[in-house]
């Protein structure tokens, strides 16, 4: 097989000029949990996890909300791991929310009848409109004892917000 040139690549994947037309790099941001949270104890609670920026290229996060700057196309990948101290979850769900609470799509369940660890995570393409906002979210139901959700680094609890194609 020989080795494509850049022209073949330009070919399969666009010029950055092509990319810069559909928005692609112009908003990208990732954010992360800082220090665990403790204590989660309201049974049937959905929690908006308060983020630390580690990178905002766009300028479109503030006050844990990302903010889309324009109607689009936009790639969401999060992850928040957690556990159990002293009791039981019966059910997590890690989630993407707008600023009122409202799900906009949730990533996987776990569902615990004892005590363990888990990353509960998820990927989706989401339109967004201009203005809509977006914050990471878990959803858990406990039966006994407190959650904890894992904080610390970029790696650990965090949503990635990409831009991949402006919309009409």
């Amino acid at each position: 097989m020989a080795t494509p040139t850049l022209g073949d690549i330009i070919q399969a994947v666009g010029s950055p000029a092509e990319w810069a037309a559909v928005g692609v790099g112009s908003s990208l941001f990732s954010g992360y949990l800082n220090a665990s949270v403790t204590g989660l104890n309201t049974s049937g609670a959905t929690y908006s996890i308060s983020l630390t920026e580690y990178f905002d290229i766009g300028n479109n996060f503030s006050t844990d909300t990302y903010t889309a700057p324009v109607n689009g196309y936009y790639q969401v990948d999060f992850s928040v791991h957690c556990f159990p101290v002293g009791g039981n979850i019966i059910d997590i769900i890690a989630a993407v929310l707008n600023s009122a609470g409202t799900w906009l799509t949730r990533g996987t369940r776990v569902n615990f009848t004892t005590g363990g660890y888990c990353g509960v995570n998820g990927s989706k393409l989401l339109y967004l409109a201009a203005g809509a906002t977006v914050k990471l979210g878990l959803y858990y139901s406990i039966s006994a004892g407190t959650l904890t959700i894992e904080g610390g680094g970029a790696d650990i609890t965090f949503i990635t917000i990409q831009l991949v194609s402006k919309a009409n």
